[in-house]
């Protein structure tokens, strides 16, 4: 069971390599429904792995879940200010513009009297 379970290993995301690999030195029916029965005990060890990993993880998975949702209301709120900060420096610079304009007008119209 162990070779089985260090060629999954070896061949993981590779199920046909794998099965190449087990299926290499069988001569038999017998052989083949071994190997069936060792590859089938493997998946029940996973499963069972997997669903203890599940179990133990859930925690960190709601608190991680919960601090993504606080981050998205923050990350929102600063673009939200960035916007208003960027309307605001617009705005203040419209306003300078358009003084310096009156200034340059007022200066010019005086030079004309």
């Amino acid at each position: 069971k162990q070779w089985y379970q260090r060629r999954v290993a070896i061949t993981a995301g590779n199920p046909k390599e794998f099965v190449q690999q087990l299926c290499k030195n069988l001569d038999n029916a017998q052989d083949l429904y071994s190997v069936k029965k060792v590859v089938e005990g493997i998946r029940q060890t996973n499963s069972s792995d997997l669903k203890r990993n599940v179990y133990k993880n859930y925690g960190q998975f709601i608190e991680t879940s919960k601090e993504i949702t606080y981050l998205e209301a923050e990350m929102y709120k600063l673009g939200h200010l960035l916007t208003e900060q960027k309307a605001l420096i617009s705005s203040l610079t419209d306003d300078n513009n358009t003084s310096e304009k009156n200034k340059s007008l007022d200066v010019s119209m005086s030079d004309d009297m």
